[in-house]
């Protein structure tokens, strides 16, 4: 599976460096990333159709279909989290040797949940 953040589209993402997500998902807890998620979400939701046409070379609508693209491919990767803590929490509640949900990094939840494989 590909990460869903990560742009075909983009040749910045055609290099060899980590993507910053995978850096991200180490760094955050589950809680933290699905609320930077909703973050975006506002963000570009908020945002819409209001950018500065000055130093760009898209036309309003394209400008316009790119933030609603990414509104997308956040609440599509907000809603991929959320599936993954209500399984971890179930677990976390099972067993006395698992972290609290709200402890566990992204990337700890990621490759706790099988269904889950990008990198």
């Amino acid at each position: 599976m590909k990460h869903p953040l990560l742009n075909p589209d983009s040749p910045h993402y055609d290099t060899d460096c980590m993507p910053s997500i995978y850096e991200l998902e180490k760094e955050l807890t589950l809680a933290e990333s699905i609320g930077w998620c909703k973050g975006n979400i506002l963000k570009y939701k908020l945002r819409l159709g209001k950018k500065s046409t000055i130093d760009h070379f898209d036309s309003e609508a394209e400008r316009k279909a790119k933030d609603i693209k990414k509104i997308e491919t956040y609440e599509a990767y907000r809603d991929l989290l959320m599936r993954i803590a209500d399984e971890i929490g179930i677990q976390c509640r099972v067993s006395q040797n698992e972290e609290p949900p709200h402890m566990v990094t992204t990337r700890m939840a990621i490759d706790m949940y099988a269904d889950v494989q990008y990198l």
